[in-house]
């Protein structure tokens, strides 16, 4: 958030600073070990596992009229050598492709009237999601296409920021369910956490149902962070802790206190890396997958005070 780059050894030591403005990071993603982050207008950051730096413009910018500001990007996914990205406009969203083999010229796919809010990738078909009030909707389109091929809808109110899949092409979500009455809600000097429980749940888009998710006799509550293989990584807001749900065992395998909020996750070698800010610091806590144990904890104490993403690319 202060127009740099700042490059850090094992230590949290600056090494070397490069100055770059993200001031549109809305998004990222890591792919193979390389992490893109929305940049500025029309243009995506590659971070490179080596940690090199490359821009590249999602399309041409000379289709572009003068007065138009570009692109910027909400949403991005990857599926083999194709980036997908959502810009959000007024009343509609535009999709657009691009080839990161650098084959063909990033284009525009299809516009659609809602108001996307995530999307994921499941064989030929890209999953988008939309809610509007206290009804969601889910959209399916042809990923080769852009055609819409169907519209779920759902009375539910699918807080859609949070969305994840696993290796079945299974979806999980988090359903916001209300806890106060109409004449509750409009009462003034509400906090957010006493509107609504927020419930994790598998949504299964071809028979258009929602199952909730149950460990112990009990719904799973929290922010969904990310599925990842058998596991569900998730934040218990209510109880300030990061847990972990294996899913094919159905029982919840590790949870800590944290004492701040997770700002970003990156996974590499069995690896996941939780970057956790405070008020005035920021950590990285290294999750091992395979024996189910925070192994290290990391304080990082470089541009303190500031709102800082660390993403552990290299060695």
């Amino acid at each position: 958030s202060n127009g740099k780059i700042n490059y850090l050894d094992k230590d949290g030591k600056v090494t070397k600073v490069v100055n770059k403005d993200l001031y549109r990071s809305y998004s990222y993603i890591e792919h193979n070990g390389d992490m893109y982050i929305s940049n500025k207008d029309n243009n995506i950051l590659k971070i490179g596992k080596d940690g090199s730096l490359k821009d590249f413009e999602i399309i041409k910018k000379d289709i572009f009229k003068k007065d138009n500001r570009g692109i910027y990007v909400n949403r991005i996914c990857i599926d083999n050598d194709k980036m997908y990205m959502t810009q959000g406009l007024v009343g509609k969203t535009v999709i657009y492709v691009k080839d990161m083999t650098g084959k063909e010229e990033g284009k525009k796919l299809t516009e659609i009237p809602y108001n996307i809010t995530n999307m994921c990738i499941i064989k030929d078909e890209i999953i988008l999601t939309a809610h509007e009030f206290k009804k969601s909707d889910i959209i399916i389109l042809d990923k080769n296409t852009g055609e819409i091929k169907k519209v779920n809808k759902y009375d539910e109110n699918i807080e859609t920021y949070n969305m994840s899949k696993d290796n079945e092409n299974n979806i999980y979500v988090v359903i916001l369910k209300r806890r106060l009455s109409d004449e509750e809600m409009n009462k003034p000097n509400k906090k957010d956490e006493e509107l609504y429980d927020s419930y994790i749940s598998k949504l299964n888009i071809y028979n258009n149902t929602i199952e909730d998710i149950v460990v112990d006799g009990k719904k799973v509550k929290g922010r969904l962070i990310r599925v990842e293989d058998k596991n569900m990584y998730i934040y218990d807001d209510k109880e300030d802790k990061f847990k972990v749900i294996d899913l094919k065992e159905n029982k919840e395998v590790f949870s800590e206190k944290i004492g701040g909020y997770i700002r970003s996750i990156y996974f590499k070698d069995d690896k996941l890396y939780i970057n956790i800010g405070t008020k005035d610091k920021t950590y990285m806590y290294i999750y091992d997958v395979r024996t189910n144990k925070i192994i290290e904890k990391k304080e990082f104490k470089v541009d303190e005070g500031r709102d800082n993403i660390i993403f552990p690319i290299t060695k």
